[in-house]
C-alpha cells in the first residue's frame, strides 16, 4: 500500500511539472511571422574544455527551433564565465552549435552572468525586423522573456514559441526543473510587484499572472 502510495504521489508530481512546463512554454509567445532570432542563455559551466549536459541540452532546444523557424534564422548565445574558468559560455554554446551542424549566423555575448544580465546585453543585439524565440526549459525561458519585457514592453509582440517542450523528454528531472523554475519565476514576480507598488498600473499581464497561480494550486492540489 505505502509502495503504491508513494508511486501515486511520484506519478502525480511528474504530470503536474510537465503540465507546469507546457503552460509556461505557451506564455508571452505568438506564432512566428517573420524571420526570427533565437536567443540561447547559457547555464554555470565548471569544466572549460567541456560543455555541460544542461548547455547541450540547450543547444539542442536552439537547433531544433531555428530549424523550425527557417533556414534565415540567426543565434544569439548568451552567457560570459560566472564560474570563473576561463571561457564563457557563450563560446562553448557557438562551438557546440557548430559541431551539430548549424551552418547560420552566431552571435555571441559573453558578458552577462545572469538571466537578468542576459536581457540587458542582449537586448542591444536584437533585430527590430525580427521575431524571437528563447532556447531553455520553458520556465527559464519564461522568465528571461519576462526580463527582456521589462526592459522594453514592445518585445512582447515579437516573442515567438521555442521548440523548448516535448513531453516526458526529461523524465523524472522534469520535476527538478519545475521546481526551480516555479520558485525563481514566482520571486521575479514578487520582486516586480514591489517595485511597481504605488503605481497606477502593473507592467505584467493580469492573465499571466491569474495562469500562473492556477497552474501552482493545481500542483499543489496535486501533491495532496
Amino acid at each position: 500500500m505505502g509502495c503504491r502510495l508513494a508511486w501515486g504521489v511520484a506519478v502525480g508530481l511528474w504530470a503536474a511539472a510537465e503540465i507546469v512546463e507546457a503552460v509556461a512554454a505557451r506564455c508571452l509567445v505568438r506564432d512566428a511571422t517573420r524571420e526570427a532570432v533565437v536567443v540561447l542563455p547559457g547555464f554555470r559551466n565548471e569544466d572549460p574544455a567541456r560543455i555541460n549536459g544542461i548547455n547541450r541540452w540547450r543547444a539542442g532546444v536552439a537547433l531544433r527551433t531555428a530549424g523550425r523557424l527557417g533556414p534565415g534564422t540567426c543565434i544569439i548565445a548568451s552567457g560570459g564565465d560566472p564560474a570563473g574558468v576561463g571561457v564563457a559560455e557563450a563560446d562553448l554554446l557557438a562551438a557546440e552549435l557548430r559541431r551539430r551542424g548549424f551552418a547560420g549566423e552566431i552571435i555571441t555575448e559573453t558578458q552577462s552572468r545572469t538571466t537578468r544580465e542576459n536581457a540587458r546585453q542582449v537586448l542591444p543585439l536584437l533585430d527590430p525586423a525580427r521575431c524571437i524565440a528563447v532556447a531553455s526549459n520553458p520556465l527559464h525561458g519564461l522568465k528571461l522573456r519576462l526580463y527582456l519585457a521589462a526592459l522594453e514592453p514592445g518585445l512582447r509582440q515579437r516573442f515567438v514559441a521555442a521548440q523548448d517542450y516535448r513531453p516526458f523528454e526529461l523524465g523524472p528531472l522534469r520535476v527538478l526543473s519545475t521546481v526551480i523554475g516555479v520558485g525563481d519565476l514566482l520571486r521575479l514576480l514578487r520582486d516586480r510587484r514591489r517595485d511597481l507598488s504605488g503605481q497606477g498600473t502593473p507592467s505584467l499581464p493580469r492573465r499571466l499572472l491569474a495562469r500562473i497561480a492556477e497552474v501552482r494550486r493545481f500542483s499543489v492540489t496535486t501533491r495532496h
